[in-house]
C-alpha cells in the first residue's frame, strides 16, 4: 500500500508494471519485498520503481551494502521506469539485504528488503559427557545454527527395564537456557545418558547423546587398637571404605611419617580395605597411626593411638631453688613413662605435712608438670615435692626447698607532687627489701648533692621490712620542677621510684599578640599560649584603655582557657586603644604581656556642631561661628566642617563651603557675596575621613541693608597706676553716619568688659578704677544704624607700680630699658674683642710686658683666665651663709671664656725677666695634671669637707710664697652692674718701675672678720673663700697700680693671671662637685593641708636643682621646669603639691 504525501497525489500499481501520476513528487522508492523462507534451488525477483511518472532515474543494486555481480543465476535488468533484480537457484549463500538505490539529477533515494533462505540445522556446539561430585550442579551444552532458528529440547533414559526415554523440562531439578541443561545438586541416582535434540523443520533434526557421571569421595570407616598392650604383643587394624568411588588407593603414616612394608609392619590391601600388622609391639612402637584413602575427586584419613604401657622415669629430678620477692618462678617435673604419668604438686605446711596445691590467682599447677608462682611472696617460702604416676608399677617423687630473697623494691614506682612556688616539699620513698638498703637521690638523673647550705635535707627511718627516706626541699621555686628518683640498692637488687615535682605559679605573660583586623567599634586579636605554670590555664583577661595621657578606665574581658584569639568590643571609632592580655590559673594571674597599641577605624561624626550662631556683617555678608561637636561625637579626627548657605523658603539645594578644622574651641566663616536685605538659612556639618555628620539645627538671618563702619586704630596715651588714656581718630561717613563708639578691654585672661560711648565725635577715653601692675588687652569698635563694625587691632597695656611716678617719654623704662640692653650688648662686643687681641699676643711678650708692674722677687704661677661681670641688684641683700663662713652674694655673673695653653696649665717651666732684669723660673715645681678634682662625701659636713680639702691642699704648697701687707677696707665699695660699668681700654706700658711697693688685699663685695690678713698662699684655699677681692698697690710715686689677678684652684694647683684693667677684681674660684647641705627626707601630711619640703646644696660650679614626682619633672602653674642654679647654697620647696617661688633663692627658667 503506498502513503501520499499530500492530498493531490495519485499513485496507481499494476500488475507486470507501475505507473504514478504526480506533481512536483520529491524522488522516493516504491517499496519492495522477498517472499518468506525460500527454499534452496527456487527462483525470486523483486522490482524497484521510483515513485512518480516520467523521470529520468538511474538504478543501482546492493547487497550487504557491495555492488551485487551478475552471473549466471543472478541477473538485473534495467528500464526506464523500473528495475528488476532475478535469482534463479536460489542457494545459503544468497541470504542477506538487498538495497535499491535510485538517482535523479543531484537527489538519491533507496529501499533495502532482507532475503531469507531456509537450511537444516548445524551444530555450534556439540554435548559432552561430564563428570560431578555429589551436591554439585552438572551443565550440558548444546547449541546449533538453521533457517529458520532449530528449537533444542533435552531427554534421559530410566532405568526402567525396557529404558524409557523421559522428555526434560524447565523447572525443578533441571534448568534449561539457551539450549544448556544444567542438573542441579546432582545426587548418586541422577547419574546416565542425557540426549539433546535440534530441529526447524527443514531437512533431518540433529541428536547426540552424553553421560552424566557423579563421584563420592572416599570415607573411611573408624578403626582402633586394642587397650594395654604391653611389649612383646602383636596387634592388627582394618582401614575400610563406607564410600567412595572406584579407583582408590591407601596410605598408613604414623606420627606424620608414611610407614613402609618390613618386617616389623605388614601392610595388606583388598579393594575397599586396608590392613595394617604389628608383630612385635615394641615400646617405640606407641604413636599416632593414620589411614589415607584417595580417589579421583578427594581422600579421607582416620588416626587412631596405640600406647604401649611404661613405669614413670625421671628425665630431670628438681634440686633446691632460690627466687626473689615479686619475680616469677617457674619450675617443671620431667617424668616420661606409657601412659604419661600425671604429675601431682605439694607443699610442706606448718604443721610438717605436704599439702597438695592447685592452680589459683597465684599459682598455676599445669599437665605438663610445670608449677609456676606469677609473683613470688615470703610465704611461697618453703619445701615443694612433686609426685609422678601413670598406673603402671610405683609412682615417682621428688623434695626440693624455695628460698625467697627479698630484693630492694618500691610498691609504687612513679608519682606526681604538686607543689606552689615558696612552699616547702617533702618527696617520700618506702623501700621494702632485705638490709642493708641504701638510698640514693637524684635529680633529672644527676645525682642530688645535699649539703647544710644547701635548701635539701634527707632523713631516713629503718623498718623492719625496709627503710622510709624524705627529702626536703625548702622554699620552692621554679628550678626545684624536675624528675627526682631515689635508688635503693640491698645483696639482691636496686629498684628505682620517680616522682616529678610541678612547681605551679602564676602563668607566665601571654606572648606574640598581634591584632589581626580593626574596625570602627571591635578589633580581633590574637596571641600565643604563654608558660601555664604547671597549673591549667582557667581564662585569660584582655584588658584594653584608652592610649592617652592621665588615668584611663581599664576594661576588661575574659576568654575562655581554650581559645587564643578574640573579638573586643565596645570600642569607639578613631581612637586610639592599648592593649594587654593577662593569663590565669588556680593560683592567680600572672604579669601581663607586652602592651599592643591600635587605632579603631574612624566613622563619619554621630553628632552636629553646637553653639551656631550667626551674624549679618554686611549686606552680602554673613559671619558663622560654631563650636565642634561633642568629643565622643567625633567618631575620629575632624578634618573640616561644610557650612551651606540658601535663601529661606526655597527648594534650592544648599550651597556649601568647605572649612579646615582648627585646633581652637570655636570656629567662624564669613560668607560673602549675598543679596542684599536677603533671609537665608544656614546650617554646619562636621566630617572627617569616614564621611560627614548630621547638621546642626538651621537658623534664619537677614542680611543688612547698608554696611558695618569700620573702627579706628587705638593708641595709648598715658597710663599710671589705676588708670589707662587711649585715642582714636574719629570716622567720618555721610552715608552712614556713627552712632557711637564701643571700648572693650580685658584684665589678664579674664573676662571681656564693654564701655558704651554714646558720642560719635568722641576721641578719646580713660579707664579707671583699674589694679596697678597689670596688664590690659583693649580694642575699639564703631557702631551705626546697621550695627557694630569689625573690631580694631587689640593693644596690651600694663599699669604702673603701686605709688611709681609717671616720666616723661623719654624716661620711660619700657623705652629705656630696651635701649640700655642693646647699647650694652654693643659695649660687650667690643670688651670681647678687646680681651681676644690682648690674648693673641704670644705668651712671652705677656708675661715680660706685665712682670715690669710687680716686684723682682714675687713668684708668680701664669694661666689664662676668666673675665666675670656681676649683675647684681644694688637692692638685693646678701644672704647669711652658714655659722662660721663668710656671707657670700648669690647674684648670677656672666663668664667670658679664656684662652689656656695646655703646656701653661699642666707644662714644664717657665722663663720671665723681672722689672730690673733678673730671669725668675715659673713653675720649676710642677706636677702631672689630675685625673679628677676632689669629691667631698656626700654625707660629710661641710666643716669636714673643708678640713679634708685643707689636708690635701697643704701638702701640695709652692715652694716660695708672696707675703703681701693686706688691709680690709672699711665699707664694701659699691659694686656696678654690667650696665653701670664701662669698659676702659688697657693703658700704655708704664715705664719701669721703682721697687715693688707694699701690696694690700681686701674684698669688694663682702666683709668678713675672718679675713684679718691674705696670704697669697692659695693653696690653702677653701670653698667657703669663694669671692671677689681687689688689690692695689701704692708707692712713693704719685700713683696708684691696679691690676687684676685672677686666682683659680684647680684639683692640686693655683693658677694666677695678670691682665691690664682697672676697676680690678679678684676671683678665688674652687671647682668642687654637689654635695648635700640639707637632705631632702620622707614627710607626712595631713590632707587637705599644707606640707613643705626642702633640698640644698653646694658646689661648683653651681648645682642646678630640680623637682621630680614620681618620673615626671614638677612644672608650676605656667608650665614652665621648676629648678634653681646654686651658687653655694639653693633651695626649693614643694607646697601642696606644686613648686612655688617663695624663696629668692629659686631661678625659675624659661
Amino acid at each position: 500500500m503506498l502513503s501520499c504525501s499530500s492530498p493531490w497525489i495519485l499513485s496507481i500499481v499494476l500488475i507486470g508494471g507501475l505507473s504514478s501520476h504526480a506533481a512536483a513528487l520529491d524522488l522516493g522508492v516504491i517499496p519492495f519485498f522477498f517472499p518468506s523462507y525460500v527454499k534452496e534451488g527456487e527462483k525470486v525477483f523483486v522490482t524497484c520503481a521510483p515513485k512518480g511518472e516520467g523521470r529520468s532515474v538511474k538504478f543501482k543494486w546492493l547487497k550487504n551494502g557491495s555492488d551485487i555481480r551478475q552471473n549466471d543465476r543472478i541477473k538485473i535488468t534495467d528500464y526506464p521506469e523500473f528495475s528488476t533484480l532475478i535469482i534463479s537457484s536460489v542457494i545459503g549463500e544468497d541470504s542477506g539485504n538487498y538495497t535499491c538505490t535510485a538517482t535523479e539529477d543531484h537527489s538519491t533515494a533507496s529501499y533495502s528488503a532482507e532475503l531469507m533462505i531456509q537450511g537444516p540445522p548445524v551444530w555450534k556446539i556439540r554435548p559432552s559427557n561430564v563428570e560431578t561430585v555429589v551436591g554439585k550442579n552438572a551443565t550440558f551444552e548444546c547449541s546449533a545454527a538453521g533457517r529458520p532458528p532449530p528449537t533444542v529440547s533435552w531427554s534421559r533414559e530410566s532405568d526402567n527395564k525396557p529404558p524409557m526415554r523421559e522428555n526434560l523440562s524447565d523447572g525443578g531439578k533441571y534448568a534449561t537456557i539457551n539450549g544448556f541443561l544444567t542438573v542441579i545438586n546432582t545426587q548418586k541416582e541422577d547419574q546416565g545418558k542425557y540426549t539433546c535434540i535440534v530441529a526447524n523443520d527443514v531437512g533431518t533434526a540433529l541428536q547426540e547423546s552424553v553421560i552424566l557421571s557423579v563421584l563420592r569421595f572416599p570415607q573411611i570407616q573408624p578403626f582402633f587398637f586394642p587397650d594395654a598392650l604391653s611389649v612383646g604383643h602383636k596387634t592388627s587394624v582394618s582401614c575400610t571404605l563406607n564410600k567412595g568411588s572406584q579407583p582408590v588407593k591407601f596410605r598408613w603414616l604414623k606420627d606424620g611419617k608414611e610407614l613402609t612394608h618390613n618386617d616389623n609392619h605388614k601392610i595388606l590391601d583388598i579393594t575397599d580395605l586396608s590392613v595394617l600388622s604389628i608383630n612385635p609391639v615394641k615400646q617405640n612402637s606407641s604413636g599416632n597411626y593414620t589411614c589415607v584413602a584417595t580417589n579421583n575427586i578427594g581422600k579421607d584419613e582416620f588416626t587412631a593411638s596405640l600406647m604401649v604401657k611404661a613405669p614413670p622415669k625421671w628425665l630431670e629430678k628438681p634440686t633446691d631453688r632460690t627466687s626473689y620477692l615479686g619475680s616469677k618462678f617457674e619450675i617443671q617435673c620431667k617424668v616420661t613413662g606409657r601412659p604419661m604419668p600425671i604429675i601431682t604438686w605439694y607443699k610442706k605446711d606448718l604443721q610438717q605435712n605436704f599439702k597438695k596445691l592447685n592452680s589459683n590467682n597465684q599459682m598455676n599447677v599445669s599437665n605438663e608438670g610445670f608449677l609456676t608462682i606469677a609473683s613470688v611472696s615470703e610465704s611461697d617460702e618453703g619445701l615443694y615435692k612433686c609426685n609422678g604416676d601413670n598406673g603402671v608399677e610405683e609412682s615417682l617423687s621428688a623434695e626440693f626447698l624455695l628460698t625467697v630473697y627479698v630484693p630492694a623494691r618500691f610498691e609504687e614506682k612513679f608519682k606526681v607532687e604538686t607543689v606552689r612556688q615558696g612552699d616547702s616539699a617533702v618527696l617520700r620513698c618506702d623501700v621494702t627489701g632485705d638490709q642493708p638498703i641504701s638510698i640514693v637521690w637524684f635529680k633529672d638523673k644527676r645525682e642530688l648533692e645535699i649539703t647544710e647550705l644547701s635548701r635539701y635535707e634527707k632523713f631516713e627511718t629503718f623498718q623492719k621490712n625496709g627503710v622510709n627516706s624524705e627529702l626536703f626541699i625548702r622554699n620552692v621555686d621554679r628550678r626545684d620542677g624536675a624528675l627526682y628518683s631515689c635508688t635503693a640498692t640491698n645483696d639482691y637488687g636496686s629498684d628505682e621510684r620517680n616522682i616529678k615535682v610541678l612547681v605551679v605559679e602564676v602563668p607566665a605573660q601571654p606572648l606574640d599578640v598581634k591584632v589581626l583586623d580593626v574596625w570602627a567599634r571591635s578589633a580581633s586579636i590574637r596571641w600565643s599560649a604563654p608558660y601555664t605554670g604547671n597549673s591549667a590555664i582557667t581564662k585569660y583577661k584582655v584588658q584594653f584603655w584608652r592610649d592617652k595621657h592621665g588615668p584611663q578606665t581599664l576594661n576588661e574581658e575574659e576568654i575562655s582557657a581554650t581559645q587564643t584569639t578574640a573579638v573586643i568590643q565596645g570600642l569607639k571609632p578613631g581612637i586610639s586603644y592599648a592593649l594587654a592580655v593577662v593569663a590565669e590559673n588556680e593560683i592567680g594571674h600572672g604579669e601581663p604581656s607586652e602592651t599592643i597599641r591600635f587605632l579603631t577605624s574612624e566613622e563619619e561624626p554621630s553628632g552636629p556642631p553646637t553653639d551656631l550662631y550667626v551674624e549679618a556683617r554686611g549686606p552680602t555678608s554673613i559671619l558663622v561661628k560654631w563650636k565642634p561637636p561633642p568629643k565622643e561625637c567625633w567618631n575620629g579626627e575632624l578634618k573640616g566642617y561644610y557650612v551651606g548657605y540658601r535663601p529661606e523658603g526655597t527648594n534650592h539645594p544648599y550651597t556649601f563651603k568647605s572649612i579646615e578644622a582648627n585646633a581652637n574651641e570655636s570656629n567662624e566663616y564669613l560668607i560673602i557675596g549675598l543679596t542684599k536685605s536677603a533671609r537665608y538659612s544656614i546650617l554646619v556639618k562636621a566630617y572627617n575621613k569616614a564621611g560627614t555628620g548630621p547638621p546642626s539645627q538651621e537658623l534664619v538671618i537677614r542680611t543688612l541693608d547698608g554696611d558695618l563702619p569700620k573702627s579706628p586704630p587705638i593708641s595709648l596715651v598715658s597710663t599710671s597706676d589705676s588708670a589707662i588714656t587711649v585715642k582714636w581718630n574719629q570716622v567720618v561717613n555721610r552715608e552712614d553716619p556713627l552712632t557711637g563708639y564701643t571700648l572693650h578691654y580685658q584684665r589678664g585672661t579674664g573676662h571681656w568688659l564693654h564701655v558704651p560711648l554714646v558720642s560719635a565725635d568722641q576721641s578719646s577715653y580713660s579707664l579707671t578704677s583699674l589694679q596697678a601692675d597689670t596688664l590690659y588687652h583693649i580694642y575699639l569698635t564703631a557702631n551705626n544704624k546697621h550695627g557694630r563694625g569689625q573690631a580694631s587691632d587689640i593693644i596690651t597695656v600694663k599699669t604702673k607700680e603701686k605709688g611709681a611716678r609717671d616720666f616723661p617719654m623719654y624716661l620711660d623704662l619700657s623705652l629705656l630699658i630696651p635701649t640700655a640692653a642693646g647699647l650694652l650688648a654693643v659695649i660687650v662686643v667690643i670688651i670681647v674683642i678687646i680681651i681676644y687681641v690682648v690674648k693673641s699676643r704670644s705668651r712671652e711678650d705677656l708675661v715680660k710686658d706685665q712682670i715690669k708692674a710687680l716686684a723682682g722677687q714675687q713668684q708668680y704661677i701664669y694661666a689664662a683666665g676668666a673675665q666675670r661681670y656681676d649683675s647684681v641688684d644694688k637692692g638685693r641683700p646678701y644672704s647669711q651663709g652658714e655659722p662660721g663662713t663668710p656671707a657670700v652674694s648669690l647674684a648670677s655673673y656672666a663668664s667670658i671664656p679664656s684662652r689656656i695653653d695646655q703646656d701653661d696649665l699642666y707644662g714644664g717651666p717657665i722663663e720671665v725677666k723681672g722689672p730690673y732684669g733678673q730671669v725668675r723660673t715659673l713653675l720649676n715645681n710642677y706636677r702631672e695634671r689630675p685625673s679628677s678634682f676632689p669629691r667631698p662625701a656626700s654625707k660629710r659636713p661641710a666643716s669636714q669637707a673643708r678640713a679634708q680639702q685643707q689636708k690635701v691642699q697643704q701638702q701640695q704648697q709652692p715652694q716660695q710664697q708672696v707675703q703681701p701687707n693686706v688691709q680690709l677696707p672699711q665699707q664694701p665699695p659699691q659694686v656696678q652692674t654690667p650696665q653701670q660699668a664701662q669698659p676702659h681700654p688697657p693703658p700704655p706700658p708704664p715705664p719701669p718701675p721703682p721697687p715693688p711697693p707694699p701690696a694690700q688685699w681686701g674684698r669688694i663685695t663682702n666683709y668678713h672678720n675672718s679675713f684679718k690678713e691674705w696670704k697669697s698662699d692659695f693653696s690653702k684655699l677653701l670653698a667657703d673663700d669663694e669671692d671677689e677681692y681687689l688689690c692695689t698697690a701704692e708707692n712713693n710715686v704719685d700713683a696708684t697700680l691696679k691690676k687684676i689677678i685672677t686666682v683659680t684652684v684647680l684639683g692640686n694647683r693655683v693658677l694666677l693671671q695678670l691682665v691690664k684693667f682697672e676697676n680690678i677684681r679678684l676671683f678665688v674660684v674652687v671647682p668642687a662637685p654637689p654635695f648635700w647641705i640639707q637632705t631632702p627626707h620622707g614627710m607626712t601630711g595631713v590632707y587637705g593641708s599644707r606640707l613643705g619640703m626642702e633640698c640644698a646644696a653646694a658646689g661648683f660650679p653651681r648645682p642646678r636643682i630640680t623637682w621630680h614626682k614620681g618620673d615626671d619633672i614638677i612644672h608650676d602653674d605656667a608650665g614652665r621646669v621648676v629648678s634653681a642654679d646654686v651658687l653655694q647654697r639653693s633651695e626649693g620647696r614643694v607646697v601642696n603639691g606644686k613648686t612655688v617661688r617663695g624663696s629668692s633663692f629659686i631661678n625659675i627658667l624659661h
